[in-house]
């Protein structure tokens, strides 16, 4: 989407670094700066991330967990818009094309989650009896509310087995 927008619309980057000399410019500038690209990957990143959380990651109703999944998408939000300061703050590009490499990110990744969730998902079970799949061991989880929490449990109840059984 970056690359297609910046052809049609051509805009130049923010103005160039006062002690950079114009050679130097034209490298460091040799693309053109709408939208941001920095601006873009975190917006899709961050959308991402969010939707993953509050919709995917079963809840155990504790107000730890609750406290922990805000925590964790303020920082990524907070990282998204630091990654767009950063890039004003650089000369690299104007806010126009930071907003736009955000807003354009956040429609990508949500359609992206979406498309994942709608189309592809009910097609894993599929894909992880492949042979291929079965010879490097991928597997398809979707169904375990939380994955984290049943591996940590399942290996410890195998490492207590073990443990008895050699002592």
């Amino acid at each position: 989407a970056r690359s297609y927008l910046a052809r049609k619309m051509q805009p130049n980057r923010a103005s160039t670094f006062c002690l950079a000399a114009a050679s130097d410019a034209d490298l460091v500038h040799g693309q053109y700066g709408m939208p941001s690209n920095h601006s873009q990957f975190m917006g899709f990143f961050s959308t991402y991330f969010v939707l993953f959380v509050y919709l995917k990651i079963a809840s155990n109703s504790s107000v730890s967990q609750a406290l922990w999944k805000h925590a964790i998408c303020l920082g990524v939000i907070l990282a998204a818009c630091l990654v767009g300061t950063s890039r004003f703050y650089l000369q690299y590009h104007t806010p126009s094309q930071i907003v736009w490499g955000l807003f354009i990110g956040f429609a990508v990744g949500a359609f992206w989650f979406a498309f994942t969730d709608v189309c592809l998902k009910p097609l894993f079970p599929y894909i992880a009896t492949h042979p291929l799949c079965e010879f490097l061991m991928i597997r398809d989880c979707t169904r375990i509310p939380n994955i984290l929490f049943f591996e940590y449990t399942m290996i410890k109840g195998e490492a207590r087995r073990r443990e008895r059984r050699f002592h």
